[in-house]
């Protein structure tokens, strides 16, 4: 969406941008407005006034509305897995499986958790 954006304001390489906002939008602390609020500034510094309030507005109601939208969709609610680590699992998974990486990253790292968990919990009962 974001790129979308970036392609309507006549912004270079949007599709470039649109991934980096969507890898930024998985970080909760950063997010994509790390890439669109600082190209809204230097479309409005450039004087290109429309372009800027278009490319603002999309930013707040479009990505980042979205990505609200999105994250708990993508993620999963029930993940309970924080969004650092999924984003670290989806990352290596698709580097090291391709694109069947981004279900076999998270499930694998969910699935070494649960193993130590269950670990940690025989080691503390036989310790009783």
């Amino acid at each position: 969406i974001g790129g979308g954006f970036f392609y309507a304001v006549g912004l270079p390489a949007p599709l470039l941008w649109g991934v980096i906002m969507g890898l930024l939008s998985l970080l909760p602390p950063l997010g994509a407005w790390l890439v669109w609020a600082p190209a809204g500034v230097i479309l409005l510094r450039q004087g290109q006034i429309l372009r800027a309030v278009i490319l603002f507005a999309g930013g707040v109601f479009g990505v980042s509305m979205i990505d609200n939208v999105l994250r708990p969709v993508i993620i999963g609610k029930q993940a309970q897995l924080p969004t650092l680590l999924i984003f670290l699992s989806l990352a290596g998974g698709l580097q090291v499986f391709g694109p069947v990486g981004l279900i076999a990253g998270p499930v694998l790292v969910a699935l070494l958790i649960g193993i130590l968990e269950f670990i940690r919990e025989r080691l503390q009962a036989a310790e009783s």
